[in-house]
């Protein structure tokens, strides 16, 4: 897999208006002559959990997070700044 990129605020905040520093980790994936960017299982999981915090999504009680790295899922989640997203992490992982 390639590496994770962080794009740069400024560049997106042009394009999509103002964005989270949440939505700004992707990982490049090569396609034919595109470049598709996706986010990461960590990543995906985070901003799932960010919809749930926000009662836009219902928590799913059968997540399976073994196999994700732990150390990103917080990274990711620092992104947000939401304690109650911090809160869902810390009972999923």
């Amino acid at each position: 897999m390639e590496k994770t990129i962080l794009l740069e605020k400024s560049k997106l905040d042009d394009f999509f208006g103002k964005l989270s520093e949440g939505y700004q980790v992707y990982v490049p994936v090569k396609k034919g002559e595109q470049t598709i960017l996706f986010a990461e299982p960590e990543k995906a999981l985070v901003d799932y959990l960010y919809f749930v915090s926000l009662g836009k999504k219902s928590k799913n009680d059968r997540l399976h997070v073994t196999s994700l790295d732990k150390a990103k899922i917080r990274r990711y989640s620092s992104l947000y700044q939401r304690p109650g997203l911090n809160r869902l992490i810390k009972e999923v992982i």
